[in-house]
């Protein structure tokens, strides 16, 4: 059981060995999991069926996807998701990762960013990158994470003056 939550958590951590993170070390590490007894084919039936959306979710996966903001020339792709949606499909799935990967997965597009607004003030990023930039954006508002996904919290910004800071923070990092 251990040694497939190593490969769980390995996988999760590096996106699925595909970031710049990714060594023969975790290469290596994969392997010895497996030789300890875990089997891909068992993590991999358990993440396809944790992935399964009821046809109402992929109805308002259609819905984010078409109200995706791309900004920078197309680097960056951003989703703003209200305290109204979260309320009503979070329970079944979080709504920024329905958007998300697929930000994440479109061409040009070098930073995704989905933010969650809701009614108390709190508003929450959170990222995903091709370049090692995810890390930096996140702890500019106070959050962490990694150079590839991270997060923050904030309970001081409007979601446009936000957005607005989001947006030349990363055009500072994609700029370098």
């Amino acid at each position: 059981a251990a040694a497939t939550h190593i490969i769980e958590a390995t996988l999760a951590d590096t996106l699925g060995l595909t970031t710049e993170a990714t060594t023969s070390q975790t290469v290596h590490l994969v392997a010895d999991m497996l030789d300890k007894g875990a089997k891909m084919s068992d993590i991999d039936s358990r993440r396809r069926e944790v992935m399964k959306k009821s046809a109402d979710l992929i109805h308002y996966k259609g819905e984010l996807l078409q109200r995706i903001e791309f900004l920078l020339d197309g680097k960056l792709a951003l989703i703003h998701i209200p305290w109204g949606e979260i309320e009503k499909y979070s329970p079944h799935y979080n709504p920024t990762m329905l958007a998300l990967e697929e930000l994440r997965n479109t061409e040009g597009v070098e930073i995704s960013i989905g933010i969650k607004t809701y009614p108390d003030g709190k508003i929450t990023g959170k990222l995903r990158a091709s370049k090692p930039i995810a890390g930096d954006i996140a702890a500019h508002f106070g959050g962490g994470g990694h150079a590839y996904a991270s997060g923050f919290k904030v309970t001081d910004w409007q979601y446009d003056e936000l957005k607005n800071e989001v947006t030349k923070v990363a055009n500072e990092l994609l700029n370098q």
